[in-house]
């Protein structure tokens, strides 16, 4: 059977720049080409008996066909698509076929809107009848939100269990808690198991005789990425992955999955700088869906955009205040400051414009008004979507609000932030953590310092009029109004304990919070907090 190549099927036909829908899709498709399409259309699965009465009932006037169907238990399976495709063309329906592997687009589709999927792209591109489009996951389905981790590893296998496999999993050194997902079969079912398997894993093995397409094991990777899994291949392996280079050896595999399991926090801080070049750049919490891409080629993804709230007392730490926001990445800011009794000369104010990235608007407050009010004051000067609360003698790192701004859309919660923690302590030069393991999941506690929330709930509680506790009083009150609050990673912000206790707002000694902390180090922070 004669297969064309792209040139020849897209050559003088349909183009996707005429390309118009009622956004009520059917598809013919594997389980990762439905996940995007579901993000951005009302998709109805179209069945091999009653295809004709199912799109006229659902009011369809486009339908997404893969162009390889690899599921084996997909209806379509090997199925003829001839007769779809006469009654699609008879009636007047957009026909769009999906390359979805590296197989090439068959004959039967010659003529029809193609769409490319690309992991090599970062962004669409159109050419006439051919739309590539990167690789995109849809977070509704697959993010880290409660991945539990009770599975050391997951061993995935794709054929026959062969007796090197069976060997290196019950005679491993490294650990007994494992799982084996395997189908002899490609099929959904076993995909599907796969990702469910992934929220308890911590690492996931493919192995080399699992042979997919490259688009397909990509796939794979990024969702076990989004899931907080770190992705080994087996040795034998061909695929490199742009996330880890090649490693020669069994000997060299094992030792580095022994490295992952003892050394949880390395593990984890190398898998979240991987699942944030996938949130960004892979999902479509920054990425447009195909169908705002389709309203709108020109316009470009844009950054977030965050208002900062800054309540200080302390003019002394302005100036490392806004160097940090300075250095945040991948957001639009607008940063929204009150001076707490005292005021900034005119050329205090200009200098610190002048010098900053972004937008600063700056108010004052006199010495008599509680923290709540001059708060309050900030709400009311901001302006995005999002607001962040940061304390001006904290550290906060250089992805600290993006990561804090991609957990809050993930989790579709109104407010986000940190539990665990990392604290410097000046007296002592030391630094610690607490609250080992509360991350990634909802709750009801985060730390003031670290609130993100919905500007639109903030704007409507506001902060109370208290001196202190004031961020314990807004999150029972967001729990009171059924708010949901999510906790984010640990990492990427530290609070800092001044050898001046009386200097907090929190008065509490620094021996109340070791006791319930962990010392890990000495110096500076940034080295412990960073995600690399």
């Amino acid at each position: 059977m004669k297969v064309f190549t792209l040139e020849e099927i897209t050559h003088n036909y349909k183009r996707w720049d005429t390309f118009t829908t009622n956004e009520k899709v059917g598809v013919i498709t594997t389980v990762f080409s439905e996940q995007f399409l579901s993000k951005a259309f009302k998709v109805f699965s179209i069945t091999r008996d009653d295809y004709a009465q199912e799109i006229e009932q659902n009011g369809i006037d486009t339908v997404f066909i893969d162009n390889d169907l690899f599921e084996t238990d997909h209806c379509w399976y090997r199925a003829h698509r001839g007769h779809l495709i006469n009654y699609l063309t008879r009636n007047k329906k957009n026909i769009c076929v999906i390359k979805n592997t590296s197989q090439e687009v068959n004959k039967i589709f010659k003529g029809r809107l193609v769409l490319e999927i690309s992991p090599y792209l970062d962004q669409y591109e159109v050419c006439d009848s051919t739309l590539k489009m990167p690789l995109l996951l849809n977070t509704d389905l697959y993010n880290p939100v409660n991945s539990y981790k009770n599975t050391d590893i997951t061993y995935v296998h794709l054929g026959k269990i062969t007796t090197s496999l069976q060997k290196k999993i019950d005679k491993s050194d490294i650990t007994k808690r494992t799982e084996l997902i395997t189908s002899i079969n490609l099929n959904r079912t076993f995909l599907e198991e796969l990702f469910t398997s992934l929220k308890g894993s911590k690492i996931l093995y493919i192995n080399s005789s699992f042979q997919l397409d490259e688009l397909s094991i990509r796939y794979i990777e990024y969702i076990a990425y989004l899931n907080s899994v770190y992705v080994i291949y087996d040795d034998k392996h061909k695929l490199d992955s742009i996330f880890q280079t090649g490693i020669s050896s069994s000997r060299a595999i094992n030792n580095k999955m022994k490295i992952l399991l003892r050394n949880p926090e390395f593990t984890f801080k190398k898998t979240l700088a991987m699942q944030r070049h996938i949130l960004i750049n892979h999902t479509f919490l920054i990425q447009k869906n195909l169908s705002e891409f389709l309203i709108n080629y020109a316009e470009l993804p844009s950054s977030p955009n965050i208002s900062v709230i800054i309540a200080t007392h302390r003019r002394k730490n302005l100036e490392l205040c806004f160097e940090q926001m300075n250095k945040q990445k991948y957001v639009s800011l607008e940063i929204n400051v009150v001076t707490h009794g005292y005021e900034l000369s005119a050329e205090e104010v200009t200098d610190f414009k002048n010098s900053s990235r972004f937008p600063i608007n700056i108010n004052t407050a006199n010495k008599s008004e509680s923290l709540g009010m001059c708060l309050n004051k900030a709400v009311e000067s901001s302006s995005y979507p999002v607001i962040a609360k940061v304390d001006d003698d904290d550290y906060y790192l250089d992805h600290y609000l993006i990561d804090q701004w991609l957990a809050l859309k993930y989790s579709y919660a109104d407010v986000v932030g940190k539990s665990e923690a990392y604290y410097y302590f000046e007296c002592e030069d030391i630094i610690a953590v607490r609250k080992r393991g509360e991350h990634l999941k909802y709750g009801d506690f985060i730390m003031g310092a670290t609130i993100m929330m919905k500007a639109e709930m903030l704007k409507e509680l506001l902060f109370a009029d208290l001196p202190r506790a004031i961020d314990t009083d807004l999150l029972r009150r967001v729990d009171n109004n059924s708010g949901r609050i999510y906790i984010g990673h640990p990492f990427e912000m530290c609070v800092f304990r001044s050898k001046d206790i009386d200097n907090h707002t929190w008065q509490v000694s620094n021996l109340a919070i070791l006791k319930d902390a962990e010392i890990i180090g000495y110096g500076d922070p940034s080295q412990y907090v960073r995600i690399r």
